[in-house]
C-alpha cells in the first residue's frame, strides 16, 4: 500500500468512527511486552493497536486496519489479541468499507457496512453509563497532574469499571485481586477520586482499613491528592465537617481497652464505603467492624487468593495475577535458585513449617544459608546488586545479618530492618539509595514485603513458606523494573524447599526451569518429625468442647486468663487429658505455630479464626511496646543495643517472645531456655543474665506481666513477627 493510499484509509477510517461518535487513540501501546531475560531486544515485539476507542473516557474496542477483503479475517485475529491484552470486550477490524465486530464475551462477530456506535456496544456489554450516580462515577474523570487526566494502565481502568458496575447492579460487597507491586492502592485511590467527584453516594466518606501502620502510613501518601480532607482516625478524635477518607488499622479501630472498641464511635451509617486491604480474612475484629458499617459499600482488596475473604466478599470481579503482569510487561520474570550445600539433609515433605524454623534458627545453619549465599552472589555477580533476605523471625534476622557481615568482612553490607528499631524508616531509605557503595542487603521477617525498591535483584527465602500467598508477596519483592540498572528479570534463593508454595497458575513458571518444581532440593539437616497421631472423633470433640468450656465457666476470657498462670494452666491441662490430648488436637486441626490455648479455644468456643503464637507477638508489639518499655524505665527512642542504659533488656525480651513464637510459653518459665546459644550468645549465662536484670526475682516479675500481656484476646492477621 502507497504513502497516499494509506493516508487514504487512515482518513476514511477516521471519518468513520468521529461520526458514529468515538473517541480514539492511534497506534495505541496496549501493554509493554514481556521482558526477554537476555538477547539485544529488552522486550518481547510491543502490541500496537491501530486504534483504541473510548466512550466518556470507557475503554471500548480495539480497531485494526487492513486493505482490501482479503486482510479483513488477518486483521480480526489481530485485534482480537490486542482486545484480550487490553481487557475489552470488543474486537474490530475494518477496510474502510466493511467493519468485522467480534463481542469476544458473548462469541457473536457481525459484518457491517460502518462502524457500530457506542451505544450499540455499550447495551452489549451492559455497561451502567445511564444508571443514575454509578454512570456519572464510571464517566468522571480520573485525577491527574496539572489537570490533566492520568492515564491508568488498562487492567487498572478495568478494574475500576468492574467495581463500579457491580455496585451499579445492586452488589453490596466486592472484591479485588491484584498481584503485588500492580498498582492496587492507586487503582483504589482513582476508584474513590471518581465516585467522590460524582453522585454516587449520599455521605461522600470512606474508610480504607489495613492490618499494618506503615501501610496506613503509605495509603494515606497515595490518597494525597485529596488534601486536608484526608484523616487518620484517632480515638476521641471527632470527624471533622469536610474530611472524606479515612485511614485506621482494623488492630486500632477494634482494640478495646477499658471503653468501648473504637469503631462504634461512628455510626454505622457514617461510611459509603468501607476498604478492607490484604484481606487475608474477614473474622475476628474485622468481622465486627465490617458488620458494625454493614450499611456501606464493601471491597476486599487482595495480592493472592485467600479462602476466608473469598468466602465473605465473594469471588474477585476482577483478578490481575503476577503471571499475568509478568507477560504484559509491568513486572520481571524470575530465576529460581534451589540451593544444596554440602552441609545436610533436609526432607520438608516429612515436617511441618513450624519444625523446619526450628531447625533454621541456629548458628551453624544460619552460618551455613550465609556462607553459601555469599559464594553464590559472587559467583552470579551479584554482590553489588541490592538484595532482600526473609527470616523466620527477629533473633534469626539478627544472626543472619551478623553472619552477612563477617563474611563479606564489611559491617556496612548488611543491615537488619525492623519495626522495632526506632530508625527502621531511615534503614529502608538508606537501603532505597541507588548507588554502588555501602548498604547491599536487608534483612528483615516480613517489614520489607510491602516495601517497593525497584533496584533489588535478589531474594533469599531463608525461612520456610508453605503458603502460596506469602511466596507471592515475598517474591514480587523482587519484580519491578528498573532502567537504571538494566534489570531483566530477579533471581529467588530458595534455602527452604519453598518451591511447594508456588502456584504456577497465579505466579507463572521461574524462567530458568519448569522441572524445578518436581525436584525439590534438600537444604537443612534435622530429625523427622512424627506425624502418627491418632485421630479425634468428631463425637469426642463436641464432648472435649463441652469439657473445655466447664473448666472456665464457659468463659472465652477466663480460659485465655487461664493460661497466663503457670499453676492454673498445669492444673487444666491435667484435668482435661493432658498435653498428648491438645497435641492430637493441634495435627488433627492443622494448627501448627498456634499456642495451645487458642487450640483448646477453637474446639471450646467453635472460633472460625484463631491466632497464631507470632499473631500473639506481633500484637503484644504493637500494643504492649510502649507499656514494656516504661516498666523498663526506658525512653520512648532508647536503642535496643545501647550499652549505657538498660535498653538491650528489650533485645533481651525480643528473643524471648522469638522463642515463645517457637516453642510455646512453657519453655519461657525454665531456666534451661536462657542458656541456648541465642540467649547465650547476646546476654552471657543465665546467672549474669539475672545479675545485669536486677535479680531472678525481677525477672520473673517482669515475665509474668508480660504473659499477662500475651494472652489477651488477639486476631489472627497472617502476618509475620518483626
Amino acid at each position: 500500500m502507497s504513502l497516499d493510499e494509506q493516508n487514504h484509509l487512515r482518513n476514511q477510517i477516521e471519518q468513520a468512527l468521529a461520526n458514529a461518535g468515538w473517541e480514539f487513540e492511534r497506534e495505541a501501546m496496549v501493554v509493554p511486552g514481556r521482558f526477554r531475560i537476555t538477547g539485544d531486544d529488552l522486550r518481547e515485539r510491543v502490541p500496537v493497536a491501530d486504534y483504541l476507542l473510548r466512550f466518556q473516557g470507557v475503554m471500548l474496542a480495539v480497531v485494526e486496519a487492513k486493505r482490501g477483503a482479503v486482510d479483513l479475517q488477518a486483521a480480526t485475529e489481530q485485534a482480537t489479541i490486542y482486545a484480550r491484552r487490553a481487557g475489552v470486550s470488543f474486537a474490530i477490524a475494518t477496510n474502510g468499507e466493511q467493519w468485522s465486530v467480534s463481542n469476544l464475551a458473548s462469541g457473536e462477530a457481525h459484518l457491517l457496512d460502518a462502524p457500530p456506535s457506542p451505544e450499540e456496544l455499550i447495551s452489549q456489554s451492559n455497561i451502567p453509563l445511564h444508571s443514575v450516580g454509578w454512570g456519572e462515577a464510571i464517566a468522571a474523570a480520573p485525577f491527574g497532574e496539572d489537570g490533566q487526566p492520568a492515564r491508568l494502565r488498562p487492567y487498572q481502568e478495568q478494574a475500576i469499571l468492574a467495581t463500579l458496575s457491580h455496585f451499579a447492579e445492586g452488589n453490596r460487597r466486592a472484591s479485588l485481586l491484584m498481584s503485588p507491586k500492580t498498582g492496587a492502592t492507586y487503582t483504589i485511590f482513582q476508584l474513590v477520586w471518581k465516585l467522590l467527584n460524582s453522585n454516587a453516594f449520599k455521605s461522600k466518606r470512606v474508610l480504607f482499613l489495613t492490618d499494618r501502620r506503615h501501610r496506613v502510613e503509605e495509603s494515606y501518601q497515595c490518597f494525597a491528592a485529596f488534601g486536608d480532607t484526608r484523616s487518620m482516625i484517632q480515638r476521641h478524635a471527632k470527624p471533622e465537617d469536610h474530611q472524606r477518607v479515612f485511614f485506621a488499622t482494623s488492630q486500632m479501630m477494634s482494640h478495646d481497652r477499658g471503653a468501648e472498641v473504637l469503631y462504634e464511635e461512628f455510626p454505622s451509617d457514617f461510611f459509603d464505603l468501607v476498604i478492607l486491604d490484604q484481606c487475608q480474612s474477614v473474622l475476628g475484629s474485622r468481622a465486627g467492624i465490617l458488620a458494625h458499617f454493614q450499611q456501606a459499600l464493601q471491597i476486599g482488596l487482595m495480592d493472592s487468593p485467600h479462602l476466608g475473604a473469598l468466602e465473605y466478599f465473594g469471588n474477585p470481579i476482577y483478578a490481575y495475577s503476577l503471571q499475568h503482569a509478568i507477560n504484559d510487561g509491568y513486572l520481571l520474570p524470575f530465576l529460581i535458585e534451589s540451593r544444596t550445600p554440602a552441609w545436610g539433609t533436609f526432607h520438608s515433605d516429612l515436617l511441618v513449617e513450624e519444625q523446619f524454623e526450628k531447625a533454621i534458627v541456629t548458628a551453624e545453619n544460619t552460618r551455613h544459608i550465609a556462607s553459601d549465599l555469599w559464594k553464590a552472589l559472587s559467583r552470579f555477580d551479584e554482590k553489588q546488586r541490592k538484595t532482600m533476605v526473609f527470616c523466620v523471625n527477629s533473633t534469626h534476622a539478627e544472626m543472619m545479618t551478623s553472619e552477612l557481615q563477617r563474611v563479606s568482612r564489611d559491617p556496612s553490607f548488611a543491615v537488619h530492618i525492623s519495626s522495632a528499631h526506632p530508625e527502621s524508616q531511615l534503614l529502608i531509605d538508606r537501603f532505597r539509595q541507588n548507588d554502588e557503595s555501602g548498604l547491599r542487603v536487608a534483612v528483615s521477617v516480613d517489614m520489607l514485603s510491602k516495601v517497593s525498591i525497584p533496584d533489588v535483584s535478589n531474594i533469599v527465602l531463608a525461612r520456610p513458606i508453605a503458603n502460596s500467598a506469602v511466596f507471592s508477596n515475598l517474591i514480587s519483592q523482587g519484580a519491578l523494573p528498573c532502567d537504571a540498572i538494566g534489570k531483566r528479570y530477579f533471581t529467588v534463593f530458595d534455602y527452604c524447599e519453598s518451591l511447594g508454595a508456588l502456584d504456577t497458575d497465579w505466579m507463572g513458571f521461574p524462567e530458568n526451569d519448569r522441572e524445578l518444581l518436581q525436584q525439590p532440593d534438600p537444604c537443612i539437616s534435622t530429625p523427622h518429625s512424627d506425624q502418627g497421631a491418632d485421630v479425634v472423633e468428631s463425637d469426642d470433640l463436641r464432648v472435649i468442647g463441652k469439657s473445655i468450656r466447664a473448666l472456665c465457666n464457659d468463659s472465652f476470657d477466663q480460659l485465655i486468663q487461664i493460661w497466663a498462670s503457670h499453676d492454673e494452666r498445669r492444673s487444666f491441662r491435667n484435668r482435661l487429658g493432658g498435653v498428648d490430648l491438645i497435641q492430637k488436637l493441634r495435627h488433627q486441626l492443622d494448627m501448627h505455630g498456634v499456642d495451645d490455648v487458642d487450640v483448646l479455644a477453637k474446639v471450646g468456643f467453635d472460633l472460625g479464626d484463631v491466632p497464631t503464637r507470632k499473631d500473639r507477638v506481633r500484637h503484644f508489639w504493637g500494643f504492649d511496646g510502649p507499656w514494656l518499655r516504661k516498666r523498663l524505665g526506658l525512653k520512648e527512642n532508647s536503642f535496643e543495643r545501647d550499652e549505657n542504659t538498660d535498653s538491650w533488656k528489650l533485645a533481651f525480651w525480643r528473643v524471648t517472645l522469638d522463642h515463645y513464637s517457637l516453642y510455646g510459653v512453657d519453655q519461657l518459665e525454665r531456666g534451661q531456655t536462657y542458656q541456648l546459644p541465642q540467649f547465650v550468645g547476646q546476654f552471657g549465662s543465665f546467672q549474669t543474665l539475672t545479675s545485669k536484670y536486677g535479680g531472678p526475682k525481677k525477672l520473673r516479675a517482669d515475665l509474668e506481666a508480660v504473659k499477662e500481656k500475651i494472652y489477651v484476646p488477639v486476631v489472627s492477621d497472617g502476618g509475620n513477627v518483626e
